[in-house]
């Protein structure tokens, strides 16, 4: 087996049981403390998995696997975006974190990147096949909270230039979503 391949292995080895953790322990505290008090339990777990885990996706698909330049786009714009609602919208705005859509938003991240690490750890067509019936499922899903989590920032934010991003991003969703299904 060459270098590249062990080391995309390993990665995906790494991201899965990551993942597989946050799904556990989204799946364990939700019903013990409630969506009030679940952000203390496990907000600061998703954020470090979820920024590792999409930077190392676009570094691997940039050096190693060398994906092409049209899919390429949906990557970054996959990790600027998480990177921006995670880094810039739920942390500085924690009473959003209390509402249904944040756990939904770990619920359908954790559940989609688990499937999707768990497919490339071992090739079997019953994952591969789910994986693919997932996707109408789950993507929508994603979409929809994190729309829902930029509407409920925009009530505590100040500063209207970001006030107005936010907004030219929500109306962005709706085309790059279009694109992104029919990409998937």
């Amino acid at each position: 087996i060459k270098f590249t391949q062990r080391l995309v292995f390993f990665n995906n080895m790494v991201f899965f049981f990551l993942w597989f953790c946050v799904l556990s322990r989204l799946l364990i505290l939700l019903p013990l403390v409630g969506r009030k008090f679940l952000p203390g339990g496990i907000s600061d777990f998703f954020h470090v998995v979820a920024t590792i885990s999409t930077l190392s996706e676009v570094l691997f698909s940039f050096s190693i696997l060398k994906i092409r330049k049209s899919r390429i786009f949906f990557k970054i714009f996959k990790f600027l975006n998480l990177m921006f609602i995670i880094w810039v919208v739920l942390i500085n705005y924690k009473r959003i974190t209390r509402h249904w859509s944040y756990s939904l938003l770990i619920f359908s991240y954790s559940f989609d990147e688990t499937i999707n690490y768990f497919k490339f750890l071992f090739n079997l067509s019953w994952v591969n096949c789910f994986r693919k019936y997932k996707i109408f499922f789950i993507f929508p899903l994603q979409k929809f909270s994190e729309i829902v989590l930029l509407m409920l920032s925009l009530q505590f934010i100040s500063n209207t230039n970001l006030a107005d991003f936010i907004k030219a991003l929500i109306l962005f969703y709706f085309p790059y979503s279009y694109l992104a299904l029919g990409r998937l």
